[in-house]
């Protein structure tokens, strides 16, 4: 028998990708670059050489040589090289470079733009600004966004000064979502004129608020630490008093007070406030469904989305899977259902018996004598047609991770396969070019 043990995680990392010969071929005449030899030499001496700075041509002919080679660790060092270029022009270089890559090239696609977004120097953000702007209609634009996700830099609203000017509203939403990572001064100084002139579309009242103008408060919220809501002369009455101490300063007495703990939390600050008005669903709209203590005490729940809940104010009901089969039970009167991780293999549960080594599946080796009390927590069938017919109707379901082959393969089975169930591992897990700005995708790519 088997005993229960703490979940792990998955992470995403990892770059490797072989191409196959004729791919070579295609590629190498895509790029122009047919009889250059694509073996990884000369790299050394490319990144040490600190004295010369390779010119953009240079830099995209090392890039696709370490593709065509299929050579990671040449392709991660042609980009550290780039990182020290001042100018613009390598940012440039490397962008136009990912741009066209073939879709085969996907992992290279995203190390590039990850690799761009990570630069220190001014000038690089500049370009970044004006590459998203020029080519917003392209994919590359949206994700490269997404990437920039990633960066603190003071620079960053270079980038967020250039894309709200663009008065696109996706683009300044998208904008926007940038502004809380640049925790400095001017990027208050970028957003403020923006949210005036959004409270200024209001009309004393007569208009309703803009989306732009709410998601202007909650990264002024994020940035700052502080909670004017949508008064705009709060706010801008606010800064002009406080400006000169500068928000490093503004940042820490706010941490500091008891008022703002609520603010400073670890989720996405601007998706974490657009649950604002949660609060005030009527109860019986949202239901969490965990799994059950077993006899000897162990909770076969991996995660609790009833704490997140409860942390945003979101008011919910909680009942073990085991009530779902209940006659009485209904569904009907939930718009949305969330359903925990939960340990869904058989595990001993007799109180005394100790657990050895692993042996996959988050379960241990029991050591107890037997008999052995058999622990089954997985969803009955019952409750997964019940489930079935209530989403069939209209009803949100949300799960994660092993619910997939609990609920979702067996309730869906036209629509959704499990594999095999992997140990901890890491995945690499990207979205398609160009969706990262998504709505409902807005957020989810980043750390």
């Amino acid at each position: 028998m088997s005993s229960i043990e703490p979940g792990s995680s998955c992470s995403g990392t990892a770059l490797q990708r072989r191409i196959p010969g004729l791919l070579l071929v295609v590629v190498a005449l895509l790029f122009g670059l047919s009889g250059v030899s694509v073996t990884s030499a000369g790299w050394t001496a490319f990144a040490s050489d600190e004295a010369e700075q390779p010119t953009p041509k240079e830099i995209k002919k090392k890039v696709k040589q370490a593709l065509l080679a299929g050579d990671d660790g040449a392709l991660a060092m042609v980009l550290r090289k780039a990182g020290t270029i001042p100018g613009r022009d390598a940012t440039n270089a490397l962008l136009s470079t990912a741009r066209t890559l073939p879709k085969e090239f996907t992992d290279a696609y995203w190390l590039i733009l990850d690799g761009v977004a990570g630069f220190k120097h001014g000038d690089a953000f500049t370009e970044m600004g004006d590459y998203i702007v020029r080519n917003r209609r392209d994919p590359i634009a949206a994700d490269l966004i997404n990437a920039l996700r990633k960066s603190e830099s003071k620079y960053l609203g270079r980038v967020i000064r250039q894309m709200l000017a663009t008065q696109i509203t996706d683009m300044q939403l998208m904008a926007i979502d940038l502004a809380p990572n640049a925790k400095v001064r001017r990027t208050v100084d970028i957003l403020m004129p923006y949210l005036a002139d959004e409270y200024a579309k209001e009309n004393g009242g007569k208009n309703a608020e803009t989306e732009v103008k709410k998601r202007l408060v909650y990264a002024l919220e994020a940035l700052t630490l502080q909670r004017f809501g949508s008064s705009v002369p709060n706010w801008t009455g606010w800064w002009s008093s406080n400006r000169h101490r500068g928000l490093k300063v503004l940042r820490e007495e706010a941490e500091n007070e008891e008022s703002t703990t609520g603010v400073a939390r670890s989720i996405d600050p601007i998706r974490e406030r657009q649950f604002i008005g949660l609060e005030n669903m009527p109860e019986g709209s949202v239901l969490v469904i965990k799994g059950p203590i077993s006899k000897r005490g162990t909770n076969t729940n991996f995660d609790h989305i009833e704490h997140m809940l409860e942390r945003l104010g979101v008011k919910h009901d909680v009942v073990e899977k085991d009530r779902l089969i209940e006659p009485g039970f209904s569904l009907k009167k939930y718009a949305a259902v969330f359903v925990n991780c939960t340990q869904i293999n058989d595990f001993c549960q007799s109180p005394g018996h100790d657990g050895g080594a692993a042996v996959g599946n988050r379960l241990r080796e029991c050591l107890g004598p037997a008999p052995h009390d058999t622990f089954r927590g997985k969803m009955k069938p019952e409750a997964v047609e019940k489930i079935r017919k209530w989403v069939i109707k209209g009803g949100h379901l949300f799960t994660e991770d092993w619910a997939m082959m609990e609920l979702l393969e067996p309730a869906f089975p036209k629509f959704v396969q499990g594999g095999e169930v992997m140990e901890q591992s890491n995945v690499d897990i990207r979205a398609a070019r160009g969706q990262t700005s998504h709505k409902y995708l807005r957020g989810v790519f980043v750390p």
